[in-house]
Parts: structure tokens; C-alpha cells; sequence
């Protein structure tokens, strides 16, 4: 999945999604998506605040 993230790394926004995408799957209540998914939903789960 690094590999993946990488592709971004260049843009510098490369780790945010990585991190999104941890802590997405990490909330117990979100069932388990791809990472296109998470890209494409990184926007809105960053302005959820906890």
C-alpha cells in the first residue's frame, strides 16, 4: 500500500492520505473500503473532527 501512497508523494499531500486511509479503517463503525475509496473520501473524513 506504500507503493501506492508514493504516487503522492510528490504532491506532499502523500502521507495525509496514508493517514486518512489508517484512520478510516481504524474507526470500528466504518465497514472496510479500497484505498481508491479512501482517496476519494480522504477530503470528507479530514474535516470530521474527534
Amino acid at each position: 500500500m506504500n507503493d501506492m501512497f508514493s504516487l503522492f508523494e510528490d504532491e506532499g499531500f502523500g502521507s495525509n492520505i496514508g493517514y486518512c486511509y489508517s484512520t478510516y479503517l481504524s474507526m470500528p463503525f466504518t465497514p472496510k473500503i479500497s484505498p481508491l475509496e479512501a482517496i476519494k473520501g480522504s477530503i470528507k473524513i479530514k474535516d470530521f473532527s474527534f
